[in-house]
């Protein structure tokens, strides 16, 4: 309405129209225009405003609490100015997955040989055997072992026994004892002699006195500290004196005699031991008893005989120990041969240029027989 009265007080009335009727009419067709525009428009002051458009629904997640803090603009500083934009690192490429390092097969500290209570032809199939059956039986070979080392012990106490009360085996029959009740009693008797009263002392010494006979007069004698010779001793005595100097040499004899065994045992002990340890010498074990009887009569013969000799001569009279020793050695030829023909056959074809037909692989399962024959056959060709 505003507008529209501004537009009216704008225009001449109609008194106040100098000229002629053309313009009279032209201002009250203008006029009538701008009225019919003015009332077709509606009033913006009776227009009422548009509906409002409903506000959005926030979800109660992101509905901010009271005692929540904004949060911080992390590209502004406190000034309010930009950061300067930081320049990360490039990403490193991934590692690869690093695989657990693969633990080191050890070898055996110690390869594992065939027990020497083996037989020797069955000793040779030791190989054959897996690992962990050889430790089993190894396991029980010592347990064997020590139970045989504990009963030795216990065979020598009662060998020593025996040798110290058998010559005294008459006594102690007499006497209708065993040998460990006459033990018994002379220990019985030691320790009342030893720790028993008076009464008991004497009370044992009366009962030795009367069962053994002993002479109460000399006896006496000798308690009273008297010399008692009986006729015999002035004798013993000057042949002793005559005897002195021969005894004395005799005795220095036997010294000489036995420092010099003990330095040859000494080094026998040595040089076997040596002898025992060579891996040569495999079958020691089992022919240590024949090597000693050789060595024995060669010593009464008067004749040298080493070890070597003796153990070779040992084997040769043990039948099965001699047949693996030669089938080994046969063996062992054989394989000679066949490197030997591969090699002429490799030099062979170095200097003619024909070409290698290759070599065969080992048969792990071949005989003896086999082998030799395949090794003359490649030295034929």
């Amino acid at each position: 309405m505003f507008i529209r009265r501004l537009l009216m007080a704008t225009l001449p009335d109609d008194g106040e129209a100098g000229g002629g009727g053309n313009a009279e009419g032209t201002d009250d067709s203008l006029r009538a225009d701008l009225e019919r525009a003015f009332d077709e428009t509606p009033d913006t002051d009776d227009v009422s405003p548009p509906d409002e458009k409903p506000a959005l629904e926030v979800p109660e997640f992101a509905k901010l609490k009271a005692d929540d803090k904004p949060v911080a603009d992390k590209s502004r500083d406190e000034t309010g100015k930009f950061r300067k934009r930081e320049t990360s690192p490039p990403d490193k490429p991934a590692k690869a997955e690093e695989k657990p390092a693969e633990k080191p097969v050890v070898a055996d500290q110690a390869k594992l040989t065939p027990p020497q209570s083996w037989k020797p032809a069955v000793r040779d199939h030791w190989a054959k055997i897996p690992a962990e059956v050889q430790q089993e039986i190894h396991r029980r070979e010592r347990e064997i072992a020590t139970g045989l080392r504990d009963a030795a012990q216990a065979r020598k106490f009662t060998q020593d026994f025996y040798d110290v009360v058998s010559p005294f085996a008459q006594f102690i029959e007499a006497d209708r004892a065993t040998p460990l009740q006459a033990v018994q009693n002379l220990m019985r008797t030691s320790a009342t002699l030893r720790v028993g009263t008076p009464m008991q002392k004497a009370q044992t010494a009366a009962e030795i006195i009367r069962n053994f006979g002993v002479d109460i007069a000399m006896l006496d004698g000798l308690l009273a500290g008297q010399n008692v010779n009986s006729p015999l001793d002035p004798i013993m005595q000057a042949v002793d004196q005559r005897l002195a100097p021969v005894n004395q040499l005799l005795q220095q004899l036997r010294q000489n005699q036995g420092a010099q065994q003990q330095q040859l045992a000494q080094a026998a002990d040595t040089d076997i031991e040596t002898f025992a340890a060579d891996a040569k010498n495999e079958f020691f074990l089992d022919v240590k008893d024949t090597m000693a009887d050789l060595l024995e009569i060669a010593a009464k013969q008067g004749k040298k005989l080493d070890l070597q000799t003796a153990y070779n001569r040992a084997i040769l009279m043990h039948d099965d120990i001699a047949e693996v020793v030669q089938e080994r050695s046969l063996r062992s030829r054989a394989e000679a041969a066949s490197a030997a023909a591969r090699n002429a056959r490799r030099k062979s074809v170095s200097i003619s240029g024909a070409p290698d037909r290759g070599e065969a692989e080992p048969n792990p399962n071949a005989s003896l027989r086999d082998d030799i024959e395949s090794s003359i056959a490649r030295l034929q060709e």
